[in-house]
Parts: structure tokens; C-alpha cells; sequence
């Protein structure tokens, strides 16, 4: 009896700590987990497009880094959100 009380009070600390130090809620989780899908697509789609370029080298080179710099504003804004909501 005593094993059974002993086993069931370090699994309820367990719980209780477990669910005291999430970060970010269930929703914020998924809203999070979205964005980065989105994220991957819309790089996917940048690159079959830089593959597909026909303007020259220049024209080219310059789709390539615009679509970078769109790549890298949208992933620093989901970031700073993702860390807004970690601090909530």
C-alpha cells in the first residue's frame, strides 16, 4: 500500500510541475506551428520559382534576394511573436 501511495504522489508531482512550466498555450502551439508551415511553403514556392527564372543573371540574382529578405522578415516577426507569447 505504502509502494502504491508513494508511486501515485510522484506522479501527481510530476503533472503538476509539467503543466506549471508551459510556456505557451495550446493555441498559441498551433498557431505557431501554422505559421511555420506557411513559412515552408512559401519558401518552397520562392525556390521552384528561382528555378524556373528565365530573366537574366541580374533579374534573377534580384527575385532571389527579394524573395530572401521576404523569407527572413516573416521568419524574424514570427519569432518575435512566438517570444512575446513564451513571455505571456
Amino acid at each position: 500500500m505504502k509502494f502504491l501511495f508513494v508511486s501515485f504522489s510522484c506522479l501527481m508531482f510530476a503533472l503538476v510541475m509539467t503543466s506549471a512550466n508551459a510556456d505557451e498555450t495550446i493555441s498559441e502551439k498551433v498557431s505557431s506551428t501554422g505559421k511555420s508551415a506557411s513559412r515552408s511553403m512559401k519558401k518552397g514556392a520562392h525556390r521552384i520559382q528561382e528555378a524556373a527564372c528565365i530573366k537574366s543573371d541580374a533579374g534573377c540574382a534580384a527575385e532571389k534576394v527579394k524573395n530572401r529578405a521576404v523569407e527572413a522578415k516573416d521568419s524574424v516577426v514570427d519569432g518575435a511573436e512566438d517570444l512575446g507569447n513564451k513571455v505571456d
